[in-house]
């Protein structure tokens, strides 16, 4: 289970948003990741 940062609710691993609230679940550190993954996997192309 994930707790929602802004109200504590505790929400399935699979919601991408809170179900009490409506915030995002997905910590900006792991958001950041998959950026610089699809960066990487870009540069591959060439």
């Amino acid at each position: 289970m994930i707790t929602c940062s802004v109200c504590g609710c505790l929400n399935d691993p699979s919601n991408a948003v809170c179900e009490e609230c409506g915030s995002d679940l997905i910590d900006e550190s792991e958001l950041m990741a998959m950026y610089e993954e699809d960066d990487y996997e870009d540069d591959d192309d060439f």
